[in-house]
């Protein structure tokens, strides 16, 4: 049997490989998931005593300080991509 975490709405976790947003459910066996992304298409529930899925918190990378950039960078970023007629 897998342990899954304790999610509450609004954490975010890791489950089958990607990452996920905690949304409320009423029925507390349920771990109810959206990804990231925001597609309400691809939500999902998770049983909790099945203990078939394993749910963690997320980690992620903290930042890289050299992909730190300024105003200008993005301003300069979005003038390379502007398409003119």
């Amino acid at each position: 049997m897998i342990k899954t975490t304790s999610a509450t709405p609004g954490s975010i976790v890791t489950c089958r490989s990607r990452q996920w947003v905690v949304i409320p459910d009423e029925n507390q066996d349920l771990i109810r998931l959206r990804p990231l992304s925001g597609n309400e298409e691809e939500i999902v529930g998770i049983y909790r005593h099945l203990g078939l899925e394993k749910v963690e918190p997320a980690r992620f990378p903290p930042p890289d300080a050299h992909s730190i950039k300024d105003h200008t960078a993005l301003t300069d970023c979005d003038r390379s991509y502007s398409i003119t007629p």
